[in-house]
């Protein structure tokens, strides 16, 4: 299993919208699917996007939906031609993308998209590299991403996850649970979304809930919970298994915060494509989004901390911790003969 991590360092966007979007420009218009990003807020979009490709369509497809949605981050699932995910992403320019590459004709990778002008990538890896049994072996994919706009920012942990489908993935499922639980809990304070194709509903009373261990679990939160129950929003609309099955789930830390501005929906792009146009050439999934407003920062003026390094990989020398400094303000600091040291020592 291979991962190529990345590091980038945050900081915050001095203008709002940011003055370095860059316009996607697909290769055809043949729909106008709503638009779906806000500048004084982040979007977090899952999106199981089968068998990627699904046909020689797909790539130009997806490219035109994601142009008109315009989400900050998204998280795909089933990628099975890496090739082409690359060559999709090279379609769009606005994006920033990242995948796993589990080196397998069996599990399909997983991957991510983000914003570029609002987004950075700081670092991202699989999780959980001795439970594979437990996630099908198909590993999740954390990704640490700062987001800004102007005086707005936020940090969070995303991880991508695809869940083992269908009655006898029901132990594996409730494993997976039991272990991204436990993984909040040791993380309490961070802020960590948890988005893919967890394959069950979370409706579902416990002895026939495999992701109860999540859903019991007050540490976490479904933002999907408003919705389910309502097949007008399932996210897996067809045949006899039709159900809602992709969700957004955030740790409590980020509830807490944003406990009134969050939304989730599922985006019916069926109803613009057609059914039939897209379960043949796009998905057997629609989109699920969940969208938060993100308050500006009150940031001192002068000599702010940005970020602590721990012997960060991409320097190699003897020291062992880095830090960034910013000057908020407007004035010049000389910083010669000043001391970094702990509170109180």
């Amino acid at each position: 299993m291979i991962v190529i991590g990345i590091f980038y360092t945050f900081s915050y966007s001095q203008d709002c919208p940011p003055t370095d979007t860059v316009q996607e420009e697909p290769p055809q218009n043949l729909w106008s699917i709503p638009y779906e990003n806000s500048w004084d807020g982040l979007e977090i979009m899952t999106w199981n996007v089968k068998e990627f490709p699904l046909s020689s369509y797909t790539v130009n497809y997806i490219t035109e939906i994601i142009s008109d949605i315009l989400p900050d981050v998204i998280v795909f699932q089933e990628i099975s031609d890496i090739q082409d995910y690359e060559n999709f992403s090279s379609m769009n320019p606005a994006y920033d993308f990242i995948h796993t590459n589990y080196g397998s004709e069996v599990n399909p990778d997983l991957g991510m998209a983000v914003r570029s002008d609002c987004v950075e990538i700081v670092n991202y890896t699989t999780l959980f590299s001795s439970e594979g049994w437990a996630f099908a072996y198909r590993y999740p994919l954390k990704a640490e991403l700062g987001w800004s706009c102007g005086g707005a920012a936020i940090t969070i942990q995303l991880i991508n996850i695809h869940f083992k489908a269908f009655d006898e993935g029901f132990n594996q499922r409730l494993a997976a649970s039991q272990i991204l639980a436990d993984y909040i809990q040791y993380n309490i304070s961070e802020n960590i979304i948890v988005a893919g194709d967890f394959n069950d509903e979370i409706d579902e009373p416990e002895e026939s809930n495999s992701l109860w261990p999540l859903v019991s679990d007050p540490n976490s939160f479904f933002t999907t919970t408003p919705i389910v129950g309502n097949n007008y929003y399932n996210s897996f609309p067809w045949g006899m298994y039709s159900s809602f099955i992709d969700h957004i789930l955030i740790s409590a830390e980020l509830f807490n915060e944003n406990t009134l501005s969050g939304e989730a929906q599922t985006l019916r792009i069926d109803d613009y494509t057609s059914s039939s146009t897209y379960q043949n050439y796009i998905s057997d999934h629609r989109p699920v989004l969940w969208k938060i407003l993100i308050d500006v920062i009150d940031m001192s003026t002068g000599l702010v901390i940005n970020e602590i390094m721990n012997n960060p990989v991409n320097v190699s020398d003897s020291y062992g911790e880095w830090f960034e400094v910013t000057n908020t303000g407007l004035d010049t600091i000389d910083m010669n003969g000043l001391t970094l040291k702990d509170d109180g020592g």
